[in-house]
């Protein structure tokens, strides 16, 4: 029986998924004394959420900047685990990840995207990296130098962290459960604040484009996985074409969650910056020409 690498990936997705979101043990088992860890990684875990044990490494950034604290060490963990595994945690550690992966799992039918309008698309969240970077990066400098205090006045809460109104790690585990929690203590918020439903809204947007079209939010909006896939041609880790073995066949093209043209890339080792090294494309492969590589 032939190995495959998927099962290994679910039990990754699913022990990370409880373990960054282990403090809501704390409630479940009143005996757990679960703490926060300091410890930050490239995935998209909200700093805001209640149960979160990890943060996620541009939710840290982001506040940190706000502080007035330029986040070296953030800096430091993206490049070298960049550099090392490149887009892997987005295929192996991310929560949402794996819970768009789930439901493409349901839904039980891939849509496939022309590759012209993906490849345009892809360059939407490099748009979005740098948008909010150069907004922390001057949220930094007006609060470090203490000048520009109307700037950050006219940010309101952008100034804290310009991605967080429209992060769904942050709506999901942290702004829906904090609702819940009112409403179980009959405390709901009267009138609603605006920026709820807001969040509301963009909660159901994300839901929407990730049934429609395959892992949407990692393809084309994520600013950690287009952070992370700056490093992605120069990781360590990639993946070997066997140029004995391959016959061509496109079973890895339509294998691939990100969409990447595997056959155009040349023999032996290569990299990609949309590549989340989930290695379904390894699995797909009937003559075992694709294979993990490291380095």
């Amino acid at each position: 029986m032939r190995f495959k690498i998927s099962p290994l990936r679910r039990i990754s997705q699913l022990i990370f998924f409880f373990t960054f979101n282990a403090l809501i043990f704390n409630r479940v088992i009143f005996y757990w004394s679960i703490k926060p860890s300091t410890l930050h990684l490239p995935v998209l875990v909200s700093i805001n959420s209640p149960t979160s044990v990890f943060y996620g490494v541009y939710d840290v950034i982001q506040v940190a900047a706000s502080k007035g604290f330029f986040p070296l060490i953030s800096m430091a963990i993206i490049f070298i685990l960049g550099a090392l595994i490149g887009r892997a945690l987005c295929g192996w550690a991310c929560p949402i990840g794996f819970l768009q992966e789930l439901i493409l799992e349901i839904k039980g039918k891939v849509t496939l995207i022309s590759f012209k309008t993906h490849e345009q698309a892809i360059k939407l969240k490099f748009i979005i990296l740098f948008l909010t970077l150069f907004i922390s990066g001057t949220v930094y400098i007006s609060v470090h130098f203490n000048i520009w205090s109307s700037y950050r006045e006219a940010l309101g809460n952008f100034a804290r962290g310009p991605f967080f109104l429209f992060s769904p790690d942050g709506i999901l585990f942290g702004t829906l459960p904090y609702l819940i929690s009112l409403i179980i203590t009959n405390k709901p918020p009267s009138p609603p604040p605006p920026i709820l439903f807001f969040k509301m809204f963009m909660l159901g947007l994300f839901f929407i484009a990730i049934y429609k079209i395959p892992l949407f939010w990692c393809r084309y909006i994520c600013p950690v996985g287009a952070l992370m896939g700056l490093f992605g041609k120069i990781s360590f880790l990639g993946l070997n074409r066997n140029i004995a073995k391959c016959e061509k066949c496109p079973d890895c093209v339509k294998a691939c969650p990100m969409q990447i043209k595997i056959l155009d890339y040349p023999w032996g080792k290569f990299n990609h910056q949309e590549c989340i090294l989930c290695f379904k494309c390894v699995d797909a492969c009937k003559n075992k020409a694709l294979t993990p590589k490291f380095p």
